[in-house]
């Protein structure tokens, strides 16, 4: 009786093991698309999601880093097909609805879109989701060119938390409001705070070039500016190219 209790005992600690193993396995391959997707590797990204698709088939998840790759290289329908495994999945998957959300915004079906981002928030487990999704939300406003209602969304992700993706797009609103030096003072304050995505801090980076080099003349400050968007995304040949194009106006001048 006492060996067949130990028994159950060792089973019971070695399943409790395995489960914190595969677990921890899962946030490892979270974290590692997450990292891919920021840098804009969205081929591999799509291929890493693809093995642990076949690792962990029943991870809405997964379906969801594949699908957000996808859309990154603009493949619409394939994303589309894994934002609904990941909803087949789980019906109350977060980023199933957030997916969604972004291919209705893509296909400027803006009322389904809305109602798909409003189910994502609802969904929202942690401010930092619900940050992620109101953002998004911004951004479809700021794309319809509907400023006001961008602006409101953007400040609204910052009170649930102050990372600087969303100190880009605001500064971009006030820029096309013609408020440029608010958009200015925006982004030098969005350069100091936490990136989930390497990548935004690069764009901000390069808002700033634009804004130095066309606007104010200031073409040793926008050379500052694109030489640390270069150090962050080395092979961005729109950055190269502005790089050239800054120098050439600084000999002119010289």
């Amino acid at each position: 009786m006492t060996l067949s209790k130990s028994r159950k005992s060792i089973i019971c600690i070695l399943f409790i093991c395995i489960i914190a193993i595969s677990s921890c396995q899962k946030k490892k391959a979270r974290q590692e698309l997450i990292d891919l997707i920021g840098s804009e590797r969205y081929d591999e990204a799509i291929e890493l999601a693809g093995n642990y698709i076949k690792k962990y088939p029943k991870d809405p998840e997964f379906y969801y880093s594949r699908g957000w790759a996808y859309f990154g290289l603009k493949r619409i329908a394939e994303a589309k097909l894994d934002f609904e495994k990941s909803i087949k999945i789980d019906s109350n998957s977060y980023y199933g609805y957030k997916g969604m959300a972004n291919i209705y915004s893509e296909k400027k079906m803006y009322d389904l879109a809305e109602k798909y981002f409003n189910k994502a928030i609802d969904l929202a487990k942690n401010n930092e989701r619900k940050y992620a999704i109101i953002g998004n939300l911004a951004n479809m406003f700021y794309k319809r060119k509907i400023y006001d209602k961008a602006i409101k969304n953007y400040n609204k992700a910052i009170e649930l938390v102050d990372g600087g993706s969303a100190y880009l797009s605001l500064g971009w609103c006030y820029y096309k409001k013609n408020n440029k030096k608010k958009a200015e003072e925006l982004w030098l304050i969005g350069l100091n705070k936490k990136f989930r995505e390497i990548k935004f801090k690069h764009m901000i980076y390069s808002a700033l070039v634009i804004y130095y080099f066309y606007d104010k003349n200031e073409y040793n400050k926008a050379l500052e500016f694109i030489e640390k968007a270069i150090d962050l995304s080395p092979n961005n040949n729109d950055y190269l190219n502005f790089y050239k194009d800054i120098n050439r106006k600084i000999r002119t001048k010289s």
